[in-house]
């Protein structure tokens, strides 16, 4: 009798069977193997761009490492960083050819420097006279959004120093490089949005910490340096399948670190109008030749005292408000308005400062004027108007050293000397000027 055999019962057809099945798995198999290349590559690309930003900005945060007392970029210290940085990336990625390819198909790589500046001071402004200041009570309250913070207390901005790069005059804050990269690369950084938050955070530590040191203690700031490092990654293999992810790969990476930051603040003048033929007679600079800052053609009444914000100084309130002025210089930098156009708010060359008229000269204005040494002060080359109307045309700025002053108690006029230190002072008030 015939048996008909079993179908896979022989040891060649289930190698076959085995054979066929590999051939099945193996495009599979090679997909996740190179798939788990690319990946590893790209995130091991990504942990070095990461390394590579966060020593850029302990770099950058380092005393010295950045300069802003000008206000030209190339002369900050940026490029310091950006050579320190391919330093320390030691050929890792491929940072510095890919900085300068300029090919439409090419990857490229970029780094974006940001620096933001908030030193915001006396936190708030009492609303009742019996709470001086608000880091006295207990507790305090030092919560701007609290309800009890806004029930007593507003905001004081008047002393505060808060810069970002957005703002008019101050685009030396950040920096693009390569430079051909501007434009091209853009910041994910909202500098204004985090500079308010900045702002807010700096307020409410500065308020604590008067609270536990009874007010003894030195204001502190909030400034921040942020790195932004972008590079363009080609897969490892770059095998067609995986373009769905990009070729090259897309890599950014953020640091943001704190700084203690030597950027002052722009505009911050004091409060006594120099005239241009005054100050061109001081000249040459250095010789000690001096010059009374009160001196020059004025509007009738006034003896050379300005207000920033001619709202704020009107009538009963102009003496307590030039004393805030010599209180707080950065009120000119916070409060300023033309008088011409109420809706400037920021001083340059070309504007217009109003005149305080009929002010008496107080003990604390001549207390602070002996304390002064250098000061940057306004230059006029005209005037107009008179008694509540004066104001004066800026046309420059001006260092000057005070050597010595004569202002009669409770009286007006007088006069103030010194002599020349820096004029003009082209980086006293940056913006729209000139």
């Amino acid at each position: 009798m015939w048996r008909i055999p079993k179908i896979g019962n022989r040891r060649g057809d289930t190698e076959g069977q085995g054979l066929v099945e590999m051939a099945l798995i193996m495009p599979i198999l090679v997909f996740m193997l190179i798939g788990l290349f690319e990946v590893g590559y790209a995130l091991w690309g990504y942990l070095t761009l990461v390394n590579v930003d966060r020593e850029a900005t302990r770099f950058a945060v380092r005393a010295g490492a950045l300069d802003f007392d000008t206000v030209n970029a190339r002369e900050v210290g940026y490029q310091n960083v950006v050579t320190h940085t391919l330093v320390s990336n030691a050929g890792q990625l491929k940072l510095e050819d890919y900085f300068f390819n300029n090919g439409p198909d090419e990857p490229i790589a970029g780094m974006i420097i940001t620096h933001i500046v908030v030193d915001t001071r006396e936190p708030c402004h009492p609303k009742k006279k019996n709470d001086p200041q608000c880091y006295e009570l207990t507790p305090p309250l030092c919560d701007q959004d609290s309800a009890d913070f806004q029930a007593k207390y507003e905001d004081y901005t008047g002393d505060d120093l808060v810069l970002h790069p957005d703002l008019n005059g101050y685009d030396y804050l950040r920096y693009t490089y390569p430079l051909t990269r501007t434009g091209v690369l853009t910041s994910r950084i909202d500098a204004a949005a985090l500079a308010q938050e900045l702002k807010k955070q700096n307020d409410k530590f500065n308020c604590e910490l008067k609270a536990k040191s009874s007010g003894s203690s030195e204001w502190s700031d909030n400034s921040v340096v942020i790195v932004e490092t972008f590079y363009e990654q080609p897969q490892l293999l770059g095998f067609p399948l995986f373009a769905w992810i990009g070729n090259p790969i897309p890599l950014y990476a953020q640091t943001t670190m704190r700084i203690e930051s030597n950027a002052e603040g722009r505009c911050v003048l004091f409060p006594i109008m120099a005239w241009q033929t005054t100050i061109e007679g001081m000249k040459p600079i250095g010789s000690g030749k001096q010059g009374n800052l009160l001196d020059g053609p004025r509007p009738p009444g006034h003896s050379g005292w300005i207000a920033w914000n001619p709202d704020a100084a009107g009538g009963s309130q102009a003496t307590t408000y030039l004393e805030e002025e010599f209180r707080v210089p950065r009120l000119s930098m916070n409060d300023y308005r033309d008088p011409t156009d109420l809706t400037d708010d920021q001083l340059n060359r070309g504007d217009w400062v109003a005149g305080l008229p009929g002010v008496k000269n107080s003990d604390y204005i001549r207390d602070t004027i002996s304390r002064l040494s250098e000061i940057i002060v306004p230059v006029y080359d005209t005037y107009a108007g008179s008694g509540q109307s004066g104001r004066y045309r800026v046309v420059e700025f001006a260092r000057v050293r005070i050597q010595s002053f004569d202002l009669p108690p409770g009286g007006t006029g007088g006069n103030i000397m010194a002599t020349l230190v820096q004029y003009p002072v082209e980086e006293a008030c940056p913006g729209n000027g000139r």
